[in-house]
């Protein structure tokens, strides 16, 4: 349970402002707005076997492995020394390794979601921000955030919901190791039942996961109702 919390806040914290952030960027391009559109939202209908393996390519241990030779390049040129790192079998770096894959692949989507939540803001509101004086900054604290918190709260609810569905990244990625340290609830449940054939315990854990999934579905109706009330 712990794990599962742990995998959900990375990926709620580290996930929040990505899209947000790109679907702002997009916000302000000028020309070739449906062509960036289209290449953020690709890794969205790419097979997830595919982003997994790709990712596991990219995790490679040793000096062969992609980031590791990105690192040491970015490393030598600051004239800095790096140890190529074993990023999937270390249990300080797996969980966030099994994360960022998920925040790639789901930064997409998500722009397109709060994209069509700004086209709702007036120009003029914005305008008249910028009359007034106020920095980017504040007029993304003032207008731009306020403007979204409702679509916020209700995509933060459904990705934590989607997150205690999450089996196959970590199962591929590092199979819920080194030890136990990658292990979340879903998988947990999934070994217990289709591996170690322990029916009782991977029941119990099945019906835990249903109730935290019922709690969550229970506060994004909520959501949802307030929204159509408004």
């Amino acid at each position: 349970i712990l794990n599962t919390f742990r995998y959900m806040m990375f990926t709620l914290t580290l996930g929040f402002l990505a899209p947000i952030v790109l679907a702002i960027l997009l916000q302000e391009v000028s020309h070739g707005k449906i062509v960036y559109r289209t290449l953020y939202y690709l890794p969205a209908v790419m097979s997830g076997l595919v982003v997994i393996f790709m990712w596991k390519l990219f995790y490679q241990a040793g000096s062969s492995g992609i980031l590791n030779q990105t690192l040491n390049s970015l490393a030598s040129l600051c004239g800095l020394e790096f140890t190529p790192q074993d990023w999937l079998n270390d249990a300080k770096w797996a969980m966030l390794a099994c994360v960022i894959p998920t925040i790639w692949a789901g930064a997409g989507p998500g722009c397109l979601i709060y994209l069509a939540a700004l086209k709702g803001v007036p120009e003029e509101t914005y305008e008249a921000a910028e009359i007034d004086g106020a920095s980017k900054w504040q007029e993304f604290w003032s207008i731009t955030l306020p403007s979204i918190m409702d679509v916020l709260k209700i995509v933060i609810v459904l990705r934590v919901i989607f997150m205690f569905k999450k089996v196959d990244e970590i199962l591929l990625l590092t199979g819920g190791g080194p030890g136990t340290s990658t292990t979340i609830l879903p998988l947990y449940t999934y070994k217990n039942t289709f591996e170690s054939m322990q029916m009782g315990r991977g029941a119990a854990s099945a019906i835990l996961l249903m109730i935290f999934i019922f709690a969550l579905m229970s506060i994004y109706f909520k959501l949802f109702e307030k929204e159509e009330t408004e």
